[in-house]
């Protein structure tokens, strides 16, 4: 959404407490003619200094996808992390319901 990269990315806005989050090698685990579920590798990180990265955990993003009117569309988009965060704080300027959070209510991922 253009509002949180707008208020996180501007130029001359200081980010270093900004959580990044990186992606790379995705893998489609399953595929039928009509159906996919797509996972990639996650690392979230913070940058403090020029110098420094902090690593805050590592995980997967997953996504279910079906094929519509010949397009693959994401139906549903969930992340799995090896070691849980508390949720990041939202701008407070956001409109009404553009961002919705449900954390997951397994037991290994509700320790802090």
């Amino acid at each position: 959404m253009k509002a949180i990269s707008d208020l996180r990315y501007l130029p001359g806005r200081k980010t270093t407490a900004m959580r990044r989050h990186t992606m790379g090698n995705a893998h489609v685990a399953e595929q039928t003619a009509n159906k996919a579920m797509v996972r990639s590798y996650m690392l979230i990180t913070t940058v403090p200094a020029a110098d420094k990265l902090n690593v805050l955990t590592t995980g997967t993003y997953n996504a279910s996808m079906e094929k519509r009117n010949g397009r693959w569309v994401i139906t549903r988009w969930y992340i799995e992390v090896d070691a849980p965060l508390p949720m990041s704080p939202l701008p407070s300027n956001l409109p009404p319901g553009a961002v919705s959070y449900t954390p997951d209510a397994r037991p290994e991922c509700t320790k802090s």
